[in-house]
């Protein structure tokens, strides 16, 4: 099928492109497919209307803000594959994780999703992509640095900001760790427990 991106400010066709899609999917998948498409016949996607894969990054990032500065880090030094989950150039989902120090799988409610806008258009970044090289890098780039001037406006911070950031990381972290420790409770405690066993069989003669 046929799917037209607009120009953002004047509603104008900048490129249509031919994906293969349902016609009953969701607009904003479409419009992943017709980006991935556009970007590879080198069509100018600056000015095009892109808000639901912007939304939906900035939906991500809202979920994750600990880490959105490392996503920035990422895409500015083309450390981005948005193939894999997993690696030290990961997809969007694989860097959060991986800047958390855990699995994709970890991340609560936040989780892999190949059929969301932003992961689709992810797809389009492979690992080397900067933003002077990749028009997908420059606009996921763009949109992590907006929804970071957001929050920066909408704390009425610069410092503390970062600070509020931090805190949040230092947390997921205080949090991983702790549950690393409550394993290792578990895990002595189920020894103790077997050890505790093997005294009372003993002493009661059922061991010799």
């Amino acid at each position: 099928m046929k799917f037209d991106i607009l120009n953002r400010w004047t509603g104008a066709v900048i490129f249509t492109a031919e994906i293969d899609c349902s016609e009953d999917e969701r607009q904003s998948v479409k419009l992943g497919l017709a980006v991935k498409v556009a970007d590879k016949s080198g069509a100018d996607l600056t000015d095009a209307d892109l808000t639901p894969i912007r939304d939906d990054l900035w939906a991500v990032l809202s979920a994750t803000p600990a880490e959105a500065e490392a996503v920035a880090i990422a895409l500015r030094q083309g450390e981005i594959d948005g193939s894999l989950y997993e690696g030290n150039c990961a997809c969007l989902i694989g860097t959060i994780a991986k800047t958390r120090g855990c699995s994709p799988l970890s991340l609560g409610a936040l989780q892999p999703n190949s059929r969301r806008p932003i992961e689709r258009f992810f797809l389009s970044i492979n690992q080397g992509d900067t933003p002077d090289k990749s028009q997908p890098a420059a606009l996921a780039l763009r949109w992590t640095e907006e929804w970071l001037a957001n929050m920066r406006a909408a704390f009425s911070m610069k410092g503390p900001l970062l600070m509020s950031l931090e805190r949040l990381h230092d947390l997921s972290v205080l949090e991983r760790e702790t549950a690393s420790l409550e394993e290792n409770i578990k895990a002595n405690q189920s020894r103790l427990d077997y050890l505790r066993s093997q005294q009372n069989k003993y002493l009661s003669g059922e061991l010799e």
